[in-house]
């Protein structure tokens, strides 16, 4: 018998407790409770991990929007700065400032790298011409991207002027998907440079800033 203080203690029905009783209450979690929890546990993260998916594929969705936003408004800053024609160039190929070559890359409406670069309107671009460029990452994979211009003929390549217009003239919408996503987006840029992304839904009200 255990005796705390002269007192022998008991358990809610009166009854005195043993040390076999006390040794009994200090065990802790049996094989088949721990079982138990981890068959809970799994049955919860099969349930959220579609769910968890999808978000993941909308968040690349939205890193690369973010992305080709960023690098619009950086090209048409530059062309305001320098009071200069500056590209923005979506392509295929992976620019940079290595070679005179990697900066010579060409368009393509459907590329998922870009490139701003200085054109002062001489045949051929030199690494003196880079600003910036940005390559497909881990973070924006399996996203595709889809330009079109207002009255037809995109190539991939938008000049930003030092007034901040655009040239050849027209209307931009980039078109962003994940075949594994539900949460397409679209980056515009206006005939007179400004750059917005939006989201395409039909389901969002009129009057909601989101709405392309």
């Amino acid at each position: 018998m255990i005796r705390f203080q002269g007192v022998t203690p008991t358990n809610k029905k009166g009854a005195m407790l043993t040390t076999t009783n006390v040794r009994r209450r200090e065990h802790g979690f049996t094989l088949i409770e721990l079982m138990l929890v981890v068959s809970i546990l799994g049955i919860l993260f099969a349930l959220a991990y579609p769910d968890y998916e999808l978000w993941m594929q909308n968040l690349k969705t939205r890193n690369f929007a973010d992305s080709l936003q960023n690098g619009l408004r950086l090209a048409r800053a530059e062309a305001a700065r320098r009071n200069s024609n500056v590209d923005f160039v979506l392509t295929k190929e992976k620019p940079n400032d290595i070679a005179d070559a990697n900066v010579n890359v060409a368009g393509d409406p459907t590329g998922t790298n870009w490139l701003v670069r200085v054109n002062d309107g001489i045949a051929g671009f030199t690494k003196s011409d880079y600003v910036q460029a940005q390559l497909e990452k881990d973070g924006s994979s399996g996203v595709k991207v889809n330009l079109k211009r207002s009255n037809g003929g995109a190539t991939g390549v938008i000049m930003f002027t030092g007034l901040g217009n655009i040239s050849p003239s027209g209307d931009y919408t980039f078109e962003i998907s994940n075949s594994r996503g539900d949460r397409p987006l679209q980056v515009t840029v206006s005939r007179a440079g400004q750059v917005r992304m939006c989201d395409p839904d039909p389901k969002l009200s009129a009057t909601d800033p989101r709405r392309c």
